[in-house]
Formats: structure tokens, sequence, C-alpha cells
């Protein structure tokens, strides 16, 4: 999947989201967060792991 695709995935079906591979700019992270805790997420608590 290239970048671009994976910049702009949906993920707030997710209940995990595991980073593996740790940006330089870690307002990327936020962003990631953000594409899985948003309004209409089912789960009641959202689990976030960085892998260094």
């Amino acid at each position: 999947m290239s970048k671009s695709c994976r910049e702009g995935l949906n993920l707030q079906r997710l209940g995990t989201l595991i980073n593996l591979d740790l940006p330089w700019n870690p307002s990327r992270l936020e962003q990631r967060k953000g594409r899985i805790q948003r309004i209409g997420q089912v789960r009641p608590e959202v689990d976030v792991c960085n892998m260094l």
C-alpha cells in the first residue's frame, strides 16, 4: 500500500492502532490517532501502541 493511501484511511471501526513506522514528524502520529478516535467510534476505549 502506498504512503498516500495510508494517510487518508478512516480507521474508526478499529479498536487498536499499532504504529510500527514512527515518522520524523510527531504530528503524523496525532493524525493517525485522530483517524481511529473519530465521532461515531463504536468502542468506548481505543488503544494506541507505538513500537520503537
